[in-house]
């Protein structure tokens, strides 16, 4: 199968706007970062604005579910893709564990399990009510 043949994520969201997830890499000053962004701000990266910063690695199924409900919800991040072999310092004052999702929120509280990043995520804006699936019962009072 081709590369061509896998759907980017505004095919596989069904949206065209927003806070769509990235593909590649961004480049500043002509040298590409390490980073991929969900959004930028007023032309500014996301990582000079004080935005929650998620560390991620993008075949990790953990990390992959994290970035699925923060793009669900819309909320902005600046996500860092990382290397497991090469991991980044500042990542690791953060998190000792060194493991993948951590998403350092902008009052500096760390978050660094996938399911709790899910659930803060969908705390902040759950357009879909997606916290709500499989429970019928709270469905119809939403």
């Amino acid at each position: 199968m081709t590369a061509a043949a896998y759907p980017n994520q505004n095919q596989l969201s069904g949206r065209s706007g927003g806070s769509q997830l990235e593909s590649g890499y961004h480049t500043l000053n002509g040298k590409p970062e390490s980073f991929r962004m969900v959004k930028t701000v007023n032309n500014l990266t996301a990582a000079k604005a004080d935005l929650p910063v998620l560390y991620s690695f993008r075949r990790c199924p953990y990390a992959i579910r994290a970035r699925l409900a923060i793009q669900s919800s819309g909320v902005e991040v600046a996500l860092r893709e990382i290397l497991l072999r090469d991991k980044p310092a500042q990542m690791l004052e953060i998190s000792a564990k060194g493991t993948v999702p951590v998403l350092q929120l902008s009052d500096g509280r760390v978050i660094d399990e996938s399911w709790d990043i899910i659930q803060w995520a969908l705390a902040e804006n759950d357009p879909d009510n997606l916290a709500l699936a499989g429970q019928p019962e709270l469905q119809s009072q939403a």
